[in-house]
């Protein structure tokens, strides 16, 4: 594997990219990068990094390096670093985003290796005081190489994350953004909207916070992640989680319908559908997990 590995960025998803390594390659070094030091130096503690620096000369003698700052900032972060990173040094980051990103770091000056990754995993709550090592385990990663980047290259990164424990898949960064605004982004800007609707529903202030259930709690628990971070990947993926608004809002609007047979057929059948579809998405995900695992035994 590598011998030196540099984060940047070290929150829930850099603190645990830092501890399963860690776990992983114990003789592999882990350095931190970040402008924050009080932040750097509590991912120390928690072990997930050998060494730590607000300076970025800490990262000139790692061979891979994974930026783990907020998407609209990821391209701009490595072409800062790059005066100050070996030539060869192979970089991936841990974007929810793709496009916007792989546009922009090809068209940086200079020879450097890019193959961009998002590891599908994380928390509502954020900070490298909730990072764990098993974050990544039975997980999905994407993989969205550039077209400029080298195959080799782009089986070692595929390679690192599949040792923490992924899933992992490659695929453009057209179709990576389509796909996760449908699975992701869409969703919690559903929620969020939701949760606003409840709100302003209220026969009373309070009413709802004493008999709210755990369907809705267990519906809206996306709601509840870091608005910074969402609101970069919002504004990054805006259009493609716009299409999908006005299609949803036709959906809506399909089958109110329904709700007007009173023999409540037509809305039986739909649930029980859609109930289907709910399990058999649930079944393969479970499955794929279980061989992931089963496969890493050997």
């Amino acid at each position: 594997m590598f011998k030196n590995i540099g984060i940047i960025g070290v929150g829930l998803i850099g603190g645990s990219i830092g501890l399963a390594v860690k776990q992983t390659w114990p003789a592999t070094r882990v350095v931190g990068y970040g402008r924050n030091a009080v932040r750097l130096k509590k991912a120390h503690e928690y072990f997930a990094l050998d060494q730590y620096s607000t300076s970025p000369e800490v990262l000139a003698d790692c061979d891979f390096i994974i930026v783990c700052t907020p998407v609209d900032v990821i391209a701009h972060t490595i072409k800062k670093l790059l005066p100050y990173l070996a030539p060869n040094v192979l970089i991936t980051d841990a974007g929810s985003t793709k496009e916007a990103i792989v546009r922009t770091i090809e068209h940086i000056a200079g020879q450097f290796r890019f193959v961009g990754s998002h590891p599908i995993a994380g928390k509502e709550k954020s900070g490298v005081g909730y990072a764990e090592a098993a974050l990544f385990v039975g997980r999905p990663c994407v993989v969205v190489p550039t077209k400029k980047s080298d195959a080799a290259n782009v089986r070692k990164v595929k390679s690192f994350w599949k040792s923490l424990g992924s899933v992992v898949l490659e695929m453009s960064a057209h179709k990576h953004d389509r796909i996760l605004a449908l699975s992701s982004h869409f969703p919690h800007w559903l929620m969020w909207n939701f949760i606003a609707f409840a709100n302003n529903e209220q026969t009373a202030p309070g009413v709802l916070e004493k008999i709210v259930g755990s369907g809705f709690l267990d519906m809206t628990r996306i709601s509840a992640g870091d608005a910074i971070i969402w609101r970069d990947i919002i504004v990054e993926n805006k259009n493609n989680i716009a299409t999908l608004l006005d299609r949803f809002i036709a959906q809506l609007q399909k089958t109110k319908k329904y709700l007007n047979d009173e023999s409540g057929k037509e809305a039986a059948e739909f649930i029980n559908a859609q109930a289907r579809r709910r399990r058999k998405l649930a079944k393969v995900k479970s499955e794929s997990i279980v061989i992931d695992k089963k496969i890493k035994s050997y």
